[in-house]
C-alpha cells in the first residue's frame, strides 16, 4: 500500500513540474514561445521561438534561438520593400541587471546570407530588481560581416508599470520597458520622429533568460492608434510548457518504467516465496 501511495506522490510531482514555467538563469533553462508577425498589409506569419540558456558565467549569459520554421520580415530599403529571413539569433545579456550587451542574427535579405552583430552601449542602467519610473537612455550600433555599418540607433528607455502576464495558468507579474527610438544614422531607416519601438515584459520575482512577452518591429514602424499589437509589429508570448511533443508524456514514460520495475520486484518476491515453500 505504502508504495502505491508513493508512486501516485511521483506521478503528481512529475506532472507537476512538467507544467511548471522554468525561467531562471541556469544553464539549460528553455522557454516556449507563441510568436505572430503581422505585417500590416495582409502577410501574417505565426510560429514558435524556442529560446535557451546555453552558456553562463558570472558576468555575461547567452540565449540561442531556435524556430520551427524561419521567421520573414519585410523591411524598407532603398524605398523598396524586401523579405528578410532570419536563419539565427543570438542574445549576450548581463548577468547582474539583465541588459542586453550583443544580439547576433544571420539572415538572408536580397537573396544574400548576412550575418551581423549589434551592440548595445548605456550611458546608465538600473540594477536588479528594477524600479517603476527609472529611465535610460542607450546606443545600438549594427555592425555586418559582410562590410555594413556601422549604424547607430539611439533609444530612451523607461520602466512604465508592473504588471500581470499570463502564461498558460500561471499569472507572473513583470516590469513593463518601453523604448522609444529617438534617432538614427541609417538615412534609408524612414525615422523621422521619437517612435515607439519596443515593449517587453520581464518577470519581478526572479532574474529570467528572456522577457515572458513583448512587442518589437524589425524597422520600427510605430504605434497605430487603436491596435495591440500595431501592424508591423511581431508579438511573442512565452507558453507554460513545449506544445509538440507534450513535456507530460516524459513523465509517463518515467512512471510507466517505475510501475514496470515494482512489479518486477513484487514477482521476484512471489517467486522466492514459492521457492522457499516447495524446499521446507
Amino acid at each position: 500500500m505504502k508504495r502505491k501511495l508513493g508512486l501516485a506522490l511521483i506521478a503528481l510531482l512529475l506532472l507537476f513540474a512538467a507544467g511548471a514555467l522554468a525561467y531562471a538563469l541556469e544553464l539549460g533553462t528553455t522557454v516556449y514561445y507563441d510568436v505572430v508577425y503581422d505585417d500590416g498589409q495582409g502577410y501574417v506569419q505565426h510560429i514558435q521561438w524556442v529560446r535557451t540558456l546555453t552558456y553562463i558565467d558570472d558576468e555575461i549569459f547567452v540565449v540561442e534561438s531556435s524556430f520551427d520554421q524561419y521567421p520573414v520580415y519585410y523591411l524598407t530599403f532603398a524605398f523598396d520593400v524586401y523579405p528578410m529571413t532570419i536563419y539565427e539569433w543570438t542574445d549576450t545579456r548581463s548577468v547582474d541587471d539583465l541588459r542586453l550587451l550583443a544580439r547576433h542574427i544571420v539572415y538572408d535579405l536580397m537573396g544574400e546570407t548576412r550575418s551581423g552583430t549589434t551592440t548595445y552601449t548605456y550611458d546608465w542602467f538600473p540594477a536588479w530588481p528594477y524600479e517603476v519610473g527609472q529611465t535610460w537612455d542607450y546606443t545600438s550600433t549594427f555592425v555586418g560581416a559582410e562590410g555594413w555599418g556601422p549604424w547607430d540607433d539611439y533609444y530612451t528607455a523607461e520602466i512604465t508599470a508592473i504588471e500581470p502576464v499570463q502564461v498558460g495558468d500561471q499569472s507572473v507579474d513583470c516590469y513593463r520597458i518601453e523604448s522609444m527610438w529617438t534617432g538614427t544614422e541609417r538615412t534609408w531607416s524612414g525615422w523621422t520622429e521619437p517612435t515607439l519601438a519596443t515593449i517587453e515584459w520581464w518577470p519581478t520575482d526572479q532574474k529570467a533568460i528572456y522577457a515572458l512577452r513583448d512587442l518589437f518591429s524589425m524597422q520600427t514602424m510605430g504605434a497605430a492608434e487603436g491596435v495591440d499589437p500595431p501592424p508591423g509589429w511581431t508579438e511573442s508570448n512565452a507558453e507554460q510548457e513545449e506544445p509538440t511533443p507534450p513535456i507530460p508524456e516524459a513523465a509517463t514514460v518515467v512512471l510507466l518504467s517505475l510501475g514496470l520495475a515494482f512489479a518486477a520486484l513484487g514477482l521476484s518476491k512471489r517467486l522466492r516465496g514459492h521457492d522457499g515453500e516447495g524446499t521446507a
